[in-house]
């Protein structure tokens, strides 16, 4: 008889744990074709209502930018920790959208900059959930400058 009471809390325990699914872990992928650039966040809510791009070199800038998203959000999001001396992050902030976020790839490297694009994507989906993504990336600390196409923002 003792067996039975043990059973049940194993069962219990098991599908608790597994059918919590908490917050988004975070993700690490790659821009297409630049390898050093790396995604680290991805969420629905930048708080942003138009389309804006960001790049973070310390950490005082960081933690602002997530007090404005963290505002009005119970619990809210951690900041990441980067090593500001070697590492810098590009912010991107879709803005009110209708559909998915496109992907970033890397369209041109010069001696002087780093050009990104959107991957336009022709996916119709049938939600008409308006959120305001963004994606955070991480990537080597360089006087470059990241320049985004299609936003018209000259970032250093």
């Amino acid at each position: 008889m003792p067996k039975i009471p043990t059973l049940l809390i194993v069962l219990n325990a098991f599908l608790v744990l597994s059918s919590c699914k908490g917050q988004k872990n975070t993700t690490t992928a790659e821009v297409k074709d630049f390898p050093d650039m790396e995604l680290i966040m991805e969420e629905n809510y930048s708080g942003s209502e138009v389309e804006e791009t960001l790049i973070i070199k310390d950490q005082k800038s960081l933690a602002a930018f997530f007090g404005k998203i963290n505002r009005t959000r119970k619990p809210g999001l951690p900041i990441p920790e980067v090593d500001f001396s070697n590492e810098m992050l590009f912010i991107w902030c879709a803005g009110a959208e209708v559909t998915e976020m496109p992907e970033l790839y890397l369209a041109q490297e010069t001696k002087d900059a780093y050009i990104l694009s959107k991957d336009q994507k022709n996916n119709k989906t049938e939600t008409k959930t308006v959120t305001s993504p963004f994606r955070i990336y991480k990537l080597p600390n360089t006087s470059k400058d990241v320049i985004f196409e299609g936003t018209d923002n000259r970032l250093d």
